[in-house]
């Protein structure tokens, strides 16, 4: 069961599956009791949540040291995002972390948000607890559609 949670908690922390991926597998492949996958999921993505935002900033200025292509990369990225999500982010305001993180959708996860307030220049204070609120709203979500589906399929 160990190892099992191991796994769960790894997976959280992956860009393309974060909790929308782990709680599911957690219940229904692992058979883990819901209320543990969901707390492994949540810890697992909280905590690559808390590593992105404290080293971004620090691996991009590196990065782009090193490697004079990355810079133009990641500048057109953060000039993307911002353009894409401005008007958004003037609306809502830091709110606006919150609701994209919780929405359970891809590309909408911890990841994105913790670059998201990168290129908003948030405060890491700030854009952690934002983020770790909708990766808890995300997580109640996805344990709710994943109970249900098990009622309703009985698996």
């Amino acid at each position: 069961m160990i190892l099992d949670c191991l796994k769960v908690f790894f997976l959280s922390m992956t860009p393309f599956g974060e909790l929308r991926i782990s709680i599911p597998i957690g219940i229904f492949y692992y058979h883990l009791p819901f209320w543990l996958s969901f707390m492994v999921s949540l810890f697992g993505n909280i905590l690559i949540v808390f590593s992105l935002l404290l080293f971004f900033n620090f691996l991009s200025s590196i990065l782009e040291e090193k490697f004079p292509s990355y810079k133009g990369f990641i500048s057109l990225l953060k000039e993307n995002k911002r353009q894409k999500h401005e008007k958004s982010f003037k609306i809502l305001g830091s709110l606006f972390l919150v609701i994209f993180v919780a929405i359970p959708l891809p590309f909408s996860g911890g990841w994105s948000g913790s670059l998201l307030a990168s290129v908003f220049r948030v405060s890491f204070k700030k854009s952690f607890l934002l983020i770790s609120l909708g990766v808890f709203l995300a997580g109640i979500i996805v344990l709710l559609t994943s109970l249900g589906i098990n009622q309703i399929f009985n698996l």
